[in-house]
């Protein structure tokens, strides 16, 4: 699949997913605020019903107490009358079927739940409905026995009837209290509303930052499947950047990214197969050389025999720049040929108890003429006389030359070189400082890689192939050691070289 149909899919899912949550809880909030306002009417309603009761009950009394006057308006009172009991009784039912009637409103399991725990939890509907039965049966007690009068007074109305005060006013007092209970439930009930409400608001916020939540884990999935392919793939590129071309990208996504990790790896092995040809080539043309080179040293010999001891000063001048380039060509090709020795694995170490500090003194006397020209200070630090250690010794020469040669040459004229060797007891450490320019933070990790040069090394005209670090770094691989190094650019570079007592697995560390 396509990465553009990948990332709209996923973008799509997100949206439609936060949007039909949206939608439900905004469909619940219309129904729980349609929930409460038809409560609230309702309770009042009730209330207004009671009002009305009292007011009807207030006239069939009015037309009862007018009947029984004398008058010729007797007829019209007893219809008065006879509507205004029909009146009560509608009214009344009206009343009863309202009140039992509770209007639910039922979409979310969660909610309702929570709005029945507290608009009808059973103990406080218990409670009401405990208050309000008895008042509601004695006001129907108390109608029935001014109903029963009221009809035979509309049958005979000329005969005599009981007066009705008594259970007219007990039905008064009672339609009272229960217009003042059912006030008295409105208010508690708005209570609850109000804290009902509370609660849900909470509700509704928690609700709206797991939907976030949500969001941002599968935002996140989302963002991490289309991000680790490319960190594997940042990963091979930074192996290759460092010369190792035998790199593999694992996740290779059915896209775009897919097809350009399959790429790389196709360009990877042929890197690697041309590196392969570059440096048999290379073999081959510096083991070629070498033939040549040595005429011109044996050749450089017999022209100095042949001069004898009183050469002029422009036959010394030129047999001196010849034998320092052919020299320089020796160096040269010997480090391509173990470059490319190394490179294919076929470093062989005779490896040999060495005391390394005596070693190390040796290697600083090669150079001392160097040391002294550029008037340096050497400061030397063994942990002990003798520090034995299984090396190669030609080849640990090779790094100390390397090292102390490096920082001799990159060193200002006047300062100071700090060399010092400790003995850990399982390792060997060998430090070497110095004063000189420094390497760029940026191009640390790129110093170890064949053929490469800081950037900044240019500025003193300094020499070289970019090969001694890379020589370095595989000799001291071959031993099973560690080499570090720490640099501030303008302040100065300490190689750490760490040697086992015992072969352990190699590494190159920057910091």
């Amino acid at each position: 699949m396509k990465l553009k149909y990948k990332l709209f899919i996923s973008y799509f899912v997100l949206i439609v997913f936060i949007s039909i949550a949206l939608f439900l809880l905004i469909l619940q909030l219309k129904g729980i605020d349609h929930f409460i306002k038809v409560r609230i009417e309702q309770d009042v309603q009730e209330v207004v019903d009671l009002s009305r009761q009292q007011q009807v009950l207030e006239d069939i009394y009015s037309h009862y107490l007018l009947i029984r006057l004398p008058g010729s308006e007797k007829n019209r009172h007893l219809q008065n009358l006879d509507t205004a009991m029909d009146d009560y009784a509608r009214n009344w039912r009206q009343y009863k079927s309202r009140r039992e009637s509770i209007i639910e409103f039922s979409f979310w399991t969660p909610i309702d739940q929570f709005i029945s725990d507290q608009f009808f939890d059973p103990g406080i509907q218990n409670s009401i409905r405990s208050g309000k039965d008895p008042l509601e049966q004695k006001c129907e007690t108390y109608w029935h026995q001014a109903e029963r009068t009221l009809k035979v007074l509309l049958k005979t109305p000329d005969m005599p009837s009981p007066d009705l005060k008594r259970p007219i006013n007990n039905l008064r007092d009672e339609l009272i209290l229960l217009g003042e209970m059912i006030g008295q439930q409105a208010r508690e009930s708005g209570v609850r509303m109000r804290e009902a409400s509370d609660q849900l608001n909470m509700i509704i916020w928690w609700i709206m930052l797991g939907l976030v939540f949500i969001s941002l884990l599968i935002a996140f999935w989302v963002a991490r499947l289309f991000s680790h392919p490319l960190e594997d793939l940042k990963i091979a590129v930074e192996q290759v950047a460092i010369q190792n071309f035998d790199v593999t990208v694992p996740s290779k996504s059915n896209d775009e990214i897919g097809e350009l990790a399959a790429a790389f790896e196709q360009m990877a092995l042929r890197l690697k197969k041309n590196e392969k040809f570059k440096m048999d080539m290379l073999g081959q043309f510096t083991h070629e050389m070498k033939s040549p080179l040595a005429a011109i040293g044996q050749a450089i010999i017999l022209l100095e025999n042949t001069l004898g001891h009183t050469p002029t000063a422009d036959q010394r001048r030129l047999l001196t720049i010849i034998n320092g380039n052919n020299e320089t060509l020796s160096t040269l090709i010997t480090n391509i040929l173990h470059s490319a020795t190394y490179e294919a694995g076929k470093m062989k170490l005779d490896k040999q108890q060495q005391n390394v500090t005596k070693l190390f003194t040796n290697t600083i006397m090669k150079l001392a003429p160097t040391i002294k020209e550029k008037e340096m200070k050497v400061n030397m630090k063994f942990s002990s006389e003798r520090i034995e250690c299984p090396v190669d010794k030609d080849r640990l020469e090779e790094v100390f030359i390397n090292l102390v040669s490096n920082a001799v040459k990159f060193s200002r004229n006047g300062s100071s070189l700090h060399i010092s060797i400790t003995d850990h007891h399982s390792t060997v450490d060998f430090q070497i400082r110095d004063e000189g320019i420094g390497i760029p933070q940026k191009e640390i990790p790129y110093i170890f890689e064949k053929m490469y040069r800081a950037s900044n090394s240019t500025k003193i005209s300094v020499k070289g192939t970019g090969l001694g670090l890379y020589l370095t770094s595989q000799i001291v691989k071959a031993h099973g050691g560690k080499i570090k190094v720490r640099s501030k650019e303008n302040v100065g570079t300490e190689f750490i070289v760490q040697l086992p007592r015992n072969f352990t697995p190699a590494m190159e560390e920057a910091s």
